[in-house]
């Protein structure tokens, strides 16, 4: 199970959905995740950051999210819409849900 101690001001995201959040001190929050499936320690991952989440769900109610920093939301949108039809395409080709619960994509943008 991965635990983090952050501050109030940044969002924490995992490999797995939240569990839950609860104070530590004033300006700290404990963010707790479910339990993932058994992995290599290599694969674990969490984000401390001012992320922005943009959100939706498939056709068959998987929850999609992608992440961008303050101000990039709009093309985030993208990303979100091509994972999006991703996900929804092997949900059509395999004729069965995608049972992960947690699809979370970082928009990344590098500077020019």
């Amino acid at each position: 199970m991965i635990m983090v101690d952050h501050s109030k001001k940044y969002r924490v995201i995992s490999n797995m959905p939240k569990k839950k959040d609860r104070a530590v001190r004033s300006e700290t929050i404990r963010t707790e995740f479910l339990t993932s499936p058994p992995m290599s320690t290599y694969l674990v991952a969490f984000v401390m950051s001012d992320l922005e989440e943009t959100t939706v769900k498939t056709s068959r109610g998987v929850t999609v999210s992608v992440y961008s920093i303050p101000g990039k939301e709009d093309a985030a949108q993208t990303a979100l819409e091509t994972v999006t039809q991703s996900v929804e395409f092997f949900e059509n080709y395999l004729a069965a849900c995608i049972l992960y619960p947690n699809w979370t994509w970082y928009h990344c943008q590098t500077s020019q």
